[in-house]
């Protein structure tokens, strides 16, 4: 397989509500999301990190035997 990114490694998210959308390159499989602290973020099945509460978490993206990591914060 090719090599997969995440199109963030990092992100921010400015308060409860936002949203951003993870996306993996170089795959034409779906990634399952997992989310570390749901009480930071909740993550959809196609990649939208939500906001929750202030804090910081991972997601984490796996897909094609690859694991993905990206560093969320939430300011909110």
């Amino acid at each position: 397989s090719g090599t997969l990114s995440l199109n963030r490694t990092d992100f921010t998210l400015s308060e409860a509500g936002a949203k951003w959308q993870l996306k993996v390159s170089g795959t034409s499989s779906n990634p399952i999301w997992s989310i570390g602290d749901s009480s930071v973020a909740t993550i959809s099945g196609d990649g939208t990190v939500t906001a929750v509460s202030r804090g910081t978490t991972t997601v984490t993206a796996t897909v094609d035997g690859q694991t993905l990591t990206c560093f969320g914060r939430c300011n909110g």
